[in-house]
């Protein structure tokens, strides 16, 4: 598929790979009355932001030490950790860098951040809600 042009999005990530069909997504997309939630990271956002009309939003960790103790919580293992903590500092910067991001939301609280999000989405697509 991927040499067939047929998947968005590529990306590895912490030695995952990670794409989406262009075909169900523009199909998705299509579709009225529907939001689509996708996944993806700083650089793969920035890769495909004008392929499609998609509002982005980010969800960024309160702290880099609430990050790991999120981390470690989830049983990830060590050296994975160590390579998200890494990326971490460098894709907050960049999230705070570019211009196309629509909104930023700091998850520091799951139920307030859960909020901000629905009160981000009708402001979207008030013909949704």
């Amino acid at each position: 598929m991927e040499s067939n042009g047929q998947l968005f999005g590529i990306q590895v990530y912490n030695n995952n790979f990670y794409a989406s069909d262009k075909t169900k997504l523009r199909d998705l997309v299509n579709k009225s009355h529907q939001i689509i939630i996708l996944n993806y990271n700083i650089e793969t956002a920035n890769r495909i932001k004008n392929e499609f009309d998609f509002n982005f939003v980010a969800i960024l960790p309160p702290s880099e030490g609430e990050l790991r103790k999120r981390l470690i919580n989830r049983g990830t293992k060590p050296e994975e950790i160590e390579n998200r903590m890494s990326n971490s500092l460098r894709e907050r910067n960049l999230i705070y860098e570019a211009n196309y991001i629509d909104f930023r939301v700091v998850n520091d609280d799951v139920n307030k951040c859960l909020l901000k999000l629905e009160k981000c989405l009708k402001e979207f697509y008030p013909e949704i809600f």
